[in-house]
């Protein structure tokens, strides 16, 4: 094979490695790969209120359909700005878990999973009164802002 023809061959190697590693190495770097861009931590924030306040008010059900319990978590925010009022500092984003859990690398590489939060934030019964009491959640945020419980 000529010199051209081996230098023709490793560029199409590299570019094909390279095509290979980009998604990946886009995910560990945080980037949301479906829409070309990282979160910005207000939006992560934001993703996070959402969560909760979509899952408030839990009732669990019988096999008869009967309310068997409902369990209020604490989360009656009316808007995401008076969450953010009232809870400033509420979330801490970090590498590691409760008791040193890790993210699994194959998470990491597919963007399914990027960081631990630890939320603490002021109960809200009511939607209108916040309490003095401090309510704390562990959960897994994605490159796209996917929130999750952390389960063992």
């Amino acid at each position: 094979m000529s010199h051209n023809g081996m230098s023709r061959l490793f560029v199409l190697v590299g570019l094909a490695l390279i095509a290979v590693a980009a998604r990946p190495l886009a995910n560990v770097a945080g980037v949301c790969v479906p829409e070309m861009r990282r979160l910005d931590r207000d939006e992560e924030v934001r993703r996070v209120y959402e969560y909760l306040k979509a899952r408030n008010i839990q009732t669990a059900r019988g096999v008869d359909g009967q309310v068997i319990e409902t369990v209020n978590n604490g989360f009656g925010y009316a808007s995401y700005a008076d969450f953010s009022r009232a809870n400033p500092e509420c979330c801490t984003f970090s590498q590691k878990g409760p008791d040193n859990l890790e993210i699994a690398p194959s998470k990491r590489l597919s963007g399914a999973r990027r960081a631990f939060v630890r939320v603490s934030y002021r109960a809200n019964w009511d939607g209108s009164n916040v309490s003095s009491q401090v309510k704390r959640r562990n959960l897994l945020i994605s490159n796209c802002g996917d929130v999750e419980e952390i389960t063992p």
